[in-house]
C-alpha cells in the first residue's frame, strides 16, 4: 500500500498490473472497517496517507493487532496476500 500511495495508481499498475491494483484496493477496503471503529486508528490512517513511509510501521502494528484478534480477517488477508504473490510471480 505504501508504494501505491507514494507513487500513485498509474505507477503501481505499470509496476504490478491492474489486477494487483484491484487486489490492493480490496485489502485497503477490508482494513478500513476495523480501523474506522477507533478514532486514533483513523487519525493514523490519515497520517499514513500523507506520510506513508513515516507511519507504515505503526499502522502495520495496528493491523497485526486486528489480525491476531480476528481469525476471519487473518484468513482473508493471508489468502489475499497469497493471491497478490501469485500475480507478481506471473
Amino acid at each position: 500500500m505504501t508504494e501505491l500511495i507514494t507513487g500513485g495508481p498509474d505507477a503501481f499498475v505499470q509496476a504490478h498490473g491492474k489486477d494487483a491494483l484491484l487486489l490492493v484496493q480490496e485489502i485497503e477496503a477490508a482494513l478500513m472497517m476495523p480501523l474506522e471503529g477507533n478514532l486514533g486508528h483513523v487519525v493514523l490512517w490519515e497520517q499514513f496517507l500523507k506520510t506513508p513511509d513515516e507511519v507504515a510501521g505503526a499502522l502495520a502494528n495496528v493491523v497485526q493487532g486486528y489480525v491476531e484478534r480476528d481469525v476471519v480477517l487473518a484468513n482473508w488477508l493471508n489468502e489475499s496476500l497469497r493471491r497478490y504473490k501469485d500475480l507478481q510471480e506471473g
